[in-house]
């Protein structure tokens, strides 16, 4: 059976209980700085109040945000309708990938359709 946990896996990234907060996605190898992680959201249009609403991957989906800059080990690079999720510095296989904050106000997150959840 293929579950979107081993699909994760394969694609370098598994999801764990996190320090931070609930879950957490871990590189389940490792990265070197500048390195694409993969594929995190796609632009699906834009919300009420003009900022773009984001269709986040399950990969996305359970990445944390930092408590601290020194914490943020991964940021967006947008592609097109797409961001994918790189390394800003390198990472050991088992950390636990970690967004600045700074994308919770910028875009809104659209998870379920026709609902805006902003977290993003």
């Amino acid at each position: 059976m293929y579950s979107f946990r081993s699909f994760l896996e394969a694609q370098g990234t598994k999801i764990k209980p996190s320090k931070i907060h609930g879950h957490g996605t871990f590189a389940a190898k490792s990265y070197k700085k500048g390195d694409k992680i993969g594929l995190a959201c796609t632009i699906s249009g834009k919300d009420k109040s003009g900022r773009s609403q984001l269709r986040r991957t399950e990969m996305c989906k359970f990445i944390n945000y930092a408590n601290k800059p020194d914490d943020v080990n991964v940021e967006l690079k947008k592609v097109g309708n797409k961001f994918n999720l790189h390394a800003v510095r390198d990472i050991a296989s088992g950390a636990e990938l970690v967004l600045s904050g700074k994308y919770r106000k910028e875009y809104a997150v659209l998870d379920y359709p026709g609902k805006s959840v902003f977290v993003f």
